[in-house]
């Protein structure tokens, strides 16, 4: 779908897919600033999912899947504005090839907030902020399984990261920051198994970090958390917050994405 104008779009309840040897964009923006909201929509095959040509401002996507990749599966570094980016409950895995990231933000200034999302088994890094970022949210989430780093932060702004399992990158870190950030919240994360180390510069994996010694997953499509000890076990109930101020609330979030059944 090619979209445009200065009009909200929204779908829903969708299966896209692409089978031809030559690849297209699943929605693309060909020109100005387009209101754009998916929900419940599977796209699959595509060279680039989501492909934001001018911009989607705001993209509101919520219980999607994108998959089968031959470019990306979101790309915003065409985007110019000041774009506000919300993603939740969906899952973006599995290039079909290629070496670029599952979701990229770049060329422009964006608030990006992503809650419950399962990002992995990209050709290349997780998630790439490489714009002029303003404030961007990454939190009860998973990023695992990528061919290089996890998450790369390149961009100016502030990044907040709570509640998310950073694990398993084939190559690179688990979060690289390479200029430094306005602003770095990070709290009641879990790490584990990425290639070249938790993050860097080290020491960047913020408050009560959780150190993995196994997989927490119960397999590498299933995110649902397994029991292993220093595993799934070290994220249950593990999460942000636990005990609410004042002090009479107590909370047993657990850590990623996929919470487990209360016993």
């Amino acid at each position: 779908f090619a979209i445009s104008g200065n009009t909200t779009h929204v779908f829903r309840n969708l299966l896209m897919s692409n089978t031809a040897g030559t690849r297209a964009e699943g929605v693309y923006v060909s020109s100005a600033a387009v209101n754009t909201t998916i929900v419940q929509v599977s796209i699959d095959g595509f060279s680039t999912a989501l492909d934001a040509g001018n911009r989607f401002d705001p993209l509101i996507l919520i219980d999607s899947e994108i998959k089968n990749w031959t470019v990306r599966g979101i790309d915003m570094s065409n985007s110019g504005g000041t774009p506000i980016i919300y993603i939740a409950g969906c899952w973006i895995h599995d290039a079909a090839s290629g070496t670029n990231q599952a979701i990229s933000f770049s060329t422009g200034s964006y608030s990006t907030f992503i809650d419950r999302t399962i990002i992995s088994g990209s050709g290349g890094k997780g998630i790439t902020y490489d714009g002029s970022l303003f404030y961007n949210v990454l939190s009860n989430s998973v990023v695992a399984n990528n061919a290089t780093d996890n998450i790369y932060f390149a961009g100016s702004g502030s990044f907040v990261l709570t509640n998310t399992i950073v694990y398993g990158s084939a190559a690179g870190y688990g979060l690289l920051v390479v200029t430094p950030l306005v602003l770095n919240l990070s709290f009641n994360n879990a790490w584990g198994a990425n290639f070249s180390g938790a993050s860097s510069p080290s020491g960047i994996t913020g408050a009560n970090p959780i150190t993995l010694t196994a997989s927490p997953f119960t397999s590498s499509t299933n995110f649902a958390l397994n029991s292993t000890a220093g595993g799934g076990a070290a994220v249950k109930a593990a999460g942000f917050p636990a005990v609410y101020p004042g002090g009479s609330s107590q909370s047993y979030l657990d850590v990623g994405t996929i919470q487990s059944q209360a016993s």
